[in-house]
């Protein structure tokens, strides 16, 4: 599947192809394997950003940090059907998942359990792996970088969200519930398109 979206200062296409490239270091190839071992038959993706300078320097500098395993972003669904967005005043800006990075001495799923917490205040009572994804920012200089995410996704036992945490207040995060068939147009990256397949897969299951 391949469309197009802005990211930055130009309008680029996205791929959702099944991984061919090669993973760029042992490092990676172990923490991939560890997530794999997450989640049964969990599709592998491989998902290519061109993205603005500012952007990648900072992508690039938290993923090669050797304390950071990857990252996670998860879908959270609140007792009535609504999906959980964070809107982030830095980065790309715009709504996105929440999520974070993994610390090396966590799994993936305890990583985005934290993040959940730490973010939105509650705690799942479980996390289902949905998708594994290596991402893949190219800057304007052509240059590369990998990150290897984990999408989760979870219930939400409330029907709202608790008041905002302090590490919201100190990320500078606005916090919404919306409905997934009014979600807002500015959602960064390929967020939009993860909570719709999430949703669609969910329909089909009922």
């Amino acid at each position: 599947m391949q469309s197009s979206f802005s990211v930055g200062f130009a309008e680029v296409p996205f791929y959702f192809p099944r991984m061919t490239k090669t993973i760029p270091s042992d490092f990676y190839q172990t923490n991939l394997k560890a997530l794999q071992a997450e989640g049964e038959n969990v599709e592998l993706s491989s998902v290519t950003y061109q993205v603005a300078q500012d952007f990648f320097d900072a992508q690039k500098e938290t993923a090669d940090e050797q304390d950071i395993k990857g990252f996670t972003s998860v879908i959270i669904i609140s007792q009535d059907g609504k999906v959980v967005l964070a809107h982030k005043g830095y980065g790309l800006g715009g709504w996105s998942l929440p999520g974070g990075a993994v610390e090396n001495d966590e799994s993936f799923s305890e990583g985005a359990a934290r993040e959940v917490l730490e973010e939105i205040g509650v705690r799942l009572e479980q996390l289902t792996l949905l998708l594994i994804e290596e991402e893949i920012f190219v800057s304007p200089k052509g240059e590369q970088t990998h990150s290897l995410l984990g999408v989760f996704g979870g219930l939400m036992r409330k029907f709202a969200l608790p008041p905002l945490t302090e590490g919201a207040i100190e990320e500078g995060l606005t916090l919404e519930l919306f409905e997934p068939d009014n979600l807002p147009e500015n959602i960064t990256l390929t967020d939009r398109e993860k909570i719709e397949a999430y949703f669609e897969i969910e329909e089909s299951n009922t």
